[in-house]
């Protein structure tokens, strides 16, 4: 039931872009876009590389904590209340001062913590407490990182098409790993792994970004 109404909801915007958006043609090319990415693309690797971490990989690891379909449930809809206020607050806060390097270093360093520890819990009411933790520093940095990229290139088709494509690749390559050691039970290098990208992520930052505060 709920599947079949989500379908008709993906249909509604369908009918709206064929009856209000008038058509217009805008092309970009793949190398060229590649070519003025520089600086971003590691950068983007790597934030593409966080994406799924909340959604999959915490979600995918909870199912240890939880039993029953309810409680799952539950876990993700507290996770995304944590998300939605303190996100909006800081993003804001961040755009008046157009400080992110100082946001980033700060976020991404408790990130680092707030996720190994995430790895060292062995209890539900540790592992609601880490979470929620994680989730609202995961939820802060969010807008900062995607600020990041759009305070030093010029926000065009080509970027979208670009940025995509690295954020892809990084999403690819974390997953497939993390995919072959869920396999096989080997939860702590899956996090360590993620630990290790939110730890290079603010000196990646740093180096290539000179211009940002």
């Amino acid at each position: 039931f709920l599947f079949l109404i989500t379908s008709f909801l993906f249909l509604l915007p369908l009918w709206f872009i064929w009856k209000k958006i008038p058509e217009e043609k805008v092309t970009a090319t793949i190398i060229d876009g590649i070519k003025k990415y520089k600086g971003l693309r590691t950068i983007t690797f790597l934030e593409g590389s966080l994406h799924f971490f909340p959604s999959v990989i915490v979600a995918v690891y909870a199912l240890l904590f939880f039993q029953q379909a309810s409680a799952v449930g539950w876990f993700l809809s507290y996770l995304a209340l944590i998300s939605l206020g303190i996100a909006w607050f800081v993003s804001r806060h961040s755009d008046k001062t157009q400080q992110r390097k100082k946001h980033i270093f700060v976020l991404f360093l408790a990130l680092t913590a707030s996720i190994i520890s995430l790895a060292l819990v062995r209890s539900v009411i540790g592992w609601l407490v880490a979470v929620g933790i994680f989730t609202v520093i995961y939820a802060i940095s969010s807008p900062l990182r995607l600020a990041v990229s759009m305070d030093v290139k010029k926000i065009d088709l080509d970027f979208w098409k670009t940025r995509e494509i690295f954020l892809n690749i990084g999403r690819a390559v974390t997953l497939s790993i993390s995919a072959f050691l869920f396999y096989y039970q080997l939860y702590w290098p899956i996090f360590m792994m993620f630990a290790l990208i939110t730890l290079i992520y603010p000196f990646l930052v740093n180096y290539k970004l000179k211009e940002i505060k």
